[in-house]
């Protein structure tokens, strides 16, 4: 989750995605170790996630990129590398 608040942090206004950034505990989906990570808060950011994260039209329908986009799918790789290191050092203990 660091990953992610660190990558956010880029074009942070009011902090308010930040602080409503929530993970569930590791569960078994369809025979995957998972976490789900989901925005849940008092100023509802979810409503706008995708939007930084992809980009959008303006209300005069011209597309913007937002100074966001990819921090979410950027975090999310760096983390998997971090997630298999530590998976291999614990594997490697135990043999």
């Amino acid at each position: 989750m660091e990953y992610i608040k660190s990558q956010m942090e880029s074009f942070a206004d009011t902090g308010a995605s930040i602080n409503e950034i929530t993970i569930t505990e590791p569960m078994w989906i369809k025979g995957n170790r998972t976490v789900k990570i989901y925005w849940e808060g008092p100023k509802d950011r979810y409503r706008f996630i995708h939007l930084n994260e992809r980009g959008h039209y303006d209300r005069s329908g011209k597309w913007v990129e937002t100074k966001g986009k990819g921090a979410i799918d950027r975090a999310m790789r760096a983390g998997r590398e971090a997630y298999f290191e530590a998976v291999k050092t614990a594997i490697g203990g135990m043999i």
